[in-house]
């Protein structure tokens, strides 16, 4: 059968009502079906399946009979990893959910899929909408300005040597004189919980900046150093001046570039830190350590020590791309982005899953429908405005 002609079986499909003929043809199209006309034909199956009334044994069992195809057709067409729950969407946010409805029928198995996904939706009333742009930008003056995806709020006059310039979920400085200040004055930028901000700096180095972030910099860089400090996560692409290196200061470490693109993470509440390089080379120095990265390594800084990894360069990078990222994460990895970023506070039961998650979907998702993701694959949870509880079943 053509794609179109499984298009016009999907309403009889979705309840149960369509014959076993119908039912081996759909079966027979999904082992030669591309994963792209297969994903395509989930998408307008899910609604239709969440509206579907089944009220008898006969359409029961051929609507189980149809979920079993669409477990063995997805596991051919996935190639799961051994011992790892999928999230396997590559998602656009207005097609989050529906993809997230695919994974009841062809990653988890669930029998009583449409049941779980109408309880869901009963305990998701009060949602949270994600993160955006906002911060908080302190001048050197001590003036505080609150930044959103507007620009500043209220806008102070540029200070001498140098104009900010404030957009749409950015703000850049640009030096428009050289400083005879011999003194660097400093500003800082905070990002809470539930924002993320871009910064240019003077020199024309970039910084993205994740939820519960603070970047120290100077107004004016000076003659013969760049050094910032960073506590939380930031990307960052460094202007290329090799007479004049660019320092970022860390809890206990700092990584030393010329020009160079790399993303680091160091939130006081996570035990290490950990320096992802994306291009460029940086040096990694802490104590009498001092470890050069070349591109696709991570360092990572715990206890006194730098160990170098391989990276997953495209999971350091997913939050400054709009997107979350798993690779094989477990449950607190998980929740703990999404604290920072929905501005939530999570507790654990004793016992929760020690599932483990390779996944990806949109950061522009609202709170319910991230948890209606996890929710499908087996994680449960009690909901009570901003306060989430992970349970052990």
């Amino acid at each position: 059968m053509t794609t179109a002609e499984i298009k016009k079986l999907l309403p009889s499909l979705a309840d149960g009502h369509c014959s076993q003929t119908d039912a081996q043809n759909f079966d027979n199209w999904l082992k030669t079906a591309s994963f792209e006309d297969a994903s395509e034909v989930m998408d307008l199956y899910y609604p239709l399946v969440k509206n579907a009334t089944i009220d008898d044994a006969t359409a029961q069992s051929l609507h189980r009979q149809i979920e079993n195809n669409l477990n063995l057709a997805e596991g051919q067409m996935l190639k799961p990893v051994a011992g790892y729950k999928l999230l396997r969407w590559q998602m656009a946010a207005a097609a989050a959910l529906l993809i997230t409805g695919i994974a009841s029928f062809l990653l988890f198995k669930s029998s009583t899929a449409i049941t779980k996904i109408a309880a869901i939706e009963q305990r998701y009333q009060n949602d949270v909408p994600a993160g955006g742009n906002k911060a908080i930008l302190t001048l050197e003056d001590g003036t505080k300005l609150l930044l959103d995806n507007g620009g500043a709020q209220q806008k102070p006059a540029n200070a001498a040597g140098i104009n900010i310039n404030y957009q749409k979920g950015s703000i850049t400085y640009e030096a428009n004189a050289k400083s005879n200040s011999e003194t660097v004055e400093y500003n800082t930028i905070d990002i809470p919980r539930g924002g993320q901000y871009q910064l240019t700096m003077a020199d024309g180095s970039k910084v993205w900046l994740n939820a519960g972030t603070t970047l120290k910099f100077p107004r004016t860089f000076a003659d013969n150093k760049r050094v910032v400090e960073l506590s939380g996560e930031g990307y960052f692409e460094v202007a290329k001046n090799e007479s004049v290196p660019f320092v970022v200061k860390l809890n206990s470490m700092e990584v030393q570039v010329l020009g160079t693109h790399f993303n680091v993470k160091a939130y006081p509440d996570e035990h290490n830190i950990k320096t992802t390089l994306l291009e460029g080379k940086v040096q990694l120095k802490a104590g009498s350590n001092n470890t050069l990265l070349l591109p696709g390594n991570q360092g990572v800084f715990e206890a006194g020590n730098i160990q170098v990894n391989a990276a997953n360069t495209a999971e350091a990078v997913a939050w400054k791309n709009g997107d979350f990222l798993f690779d094989k994460s477990d449950i607190k990895t998980i929740m703990q982005q999404f604290e920072r970023w929905y501005d939530i506070n999570v507790q654990y039961e004793a016992g929760v899953p020690k599932n483990r998650f390779v996944g990806e979907f949109s950061r522009s998702l609202s709170l319910a429908a991230s948890l209606k993701i996890l929710e499908l694959s087996g994680i449960h949870f009690t909901i009570s405005g901003k306060n989430i509880k992970v349970l052990n079943r």
